[in-house]
């Protein structure tokens, strides 16, 4: 059933998701790549209003004379797999998939080495990021587990810098590993799952 209508199941069912994990929203899709556009939109809208770009026109205005706005750029790990969808290519490393629908989404995602937490670092602290997408455990990039520090330096990075932390569960969730989901295994919360 669409979001547009309210069934008692769907509200029934978004309570209980949000008691078994740290949301206190949730939004229902259709398949992954979806859930990931949601998490971009999701990404852009909240860097718009962490920045204040769209409250105060006039520094919006010149923010636009000097070619600057909100963060509209992603990073992403060599590897991963979000999906088909344009959006969701962009942030899917094999170049197969994307070069097909090139150009794909405007703002960019910086595609960096999976684990490499000076990279990410060097590239959140551009002010540009608006969000990092990751999964705990990469399926299709050959069912690489990420490392706790690794997933805690992500979280302390996206603190410091303002971007969001997006966890991609698709393939790790709902108790495949271990737990009903793949962050609660390395004691990370994303701001999006």
């Amino acid at each position: 059933v669409s979001n547009l209508y309210h069934t008692p199941q769907q509200a029934t069912l978004a309570r209980k998701l949000c008691e078994s994990s740290f949301a206190d929203r949730v939004f229902f899709c259709n398949s992954g790549a979806e859930a990931n556009e949601g998490a971009i939109k999701f990404a852009r809208k909240y860097a718009r209003l962490r920045t204040n770009f769209d409250a105060n026109w006039e520094q919006g205005l010149l923010d636009k004379i000097l070619r600057r706005g909100p963060p509209t750029k992603f990073v992403s790990f060599e590897r991963s797999f979000h999906g088909r969808t344009m959006g969701a290519l962009q942030l899917t490393y094999k170049k197969q998939y994307k070069t097909p629908f090139a150009p794909l989404m405007a703002g960019g995602t910086e595609s960096l080495p999976f684990g490499d937490l000076d990279a990410v670092a060097r590239t959140l602290r551009s002010g540009n990021v608006a969000g990092v997408f990751v999964e705990p455990v990469q399926g299709e990039g050959g069912v690489l587990a990420s490392d706790a520090a690794f997933l805690k330096g992500l979280r302390e990075l996206c603190d410091e810098t303002g971007a969001l932390l997006i966890f991609d569960e698709v393939q790790c969730g709902l108790g495949r590993c271990g737990a009903l989901w793949a962050h609660q295994t390395y004691d990370v919360e994303p701001d999006i799952l």
